[in-house]
């Protein structure tokens, strides 16, 4: 049964064999993420894998009654190289090294004369974006407020000399009209 933590080690064959590392989840990628990688440095620990492999053929789960471990092993997989220097523990979760990608090290060098070289662009646009402050909105506001006031003066002054100089032209007309 699996604890209130949804984690407990993984079993494999008879009772009380348990697999370093390896970690039963509540679900089967919960269990993978907490696993790590240690049993895999070990031959021994692989080959109890290998053999144990066709334990539960059964397929309600119970074990076999008659399993015999087999004398052969059906592959032969090599362990883990554990004199390889990483920057990761052998016991570091999967779902760790997951999350990092994997990526022993990560080297970053910026060029931007390599770029050029390597892209040959046409053309390059930059583009610089700002956020509005307060002081940005508040002198548009009142650049706004300005600019409209400015206009509607100027509109309706020229408006009010146009109606007056037609009235004027039509009374102008009329009194000079005979009749």
């Amino acid at each position: 049964m699996i604890s209130g933590t949804c984690q407990e080690p993984l079993r494999i064959g008879p009772p009380g064999l348990f697999l370093p590392g390896l970690v039963v989840g509540c679900l089967p990628y919960d269990g993978l993420r907490m696993s790590t990688l240690e049993c895999f440095f070990s031959s021994s620990c692989i080959s109890t894998i290998l053999t144990y492999l066709e334990y539960y053929t059964q397929m309600d789960g119970s074990p076999p009654i008659n399993f015999v471990p087999p004398t052969v092993l059906p592959l032969t997989i090599s362990p883990l190289d554990n004199s390889t220097p990483s920057r990761f523990p052998k016991n570091i979760s999967i779902g760790t090294l997951m999350d990092e990608c994997f990526i022993e090290e990560w080297t970053f060098r910026m060029s931007y004369e390599d770029y050029f070289a390597t892209c040959a662009p046409s053309h390059c646009n930059f583009e610089y974006v700002t956020r509005n402050n307060m002081l940005y909105v508040a002198t548009s506001v009142l650049g706004l407020y300005g600019g409209l006031t400015i206009g509607l003066r100027f509109i309706t002054w020229n408006v009010i000399r146009l109606y007056r100089s037609l009235k004027k032209h039509i009374r102008s007309r009329r009194i000079v009209a005979p009749l």
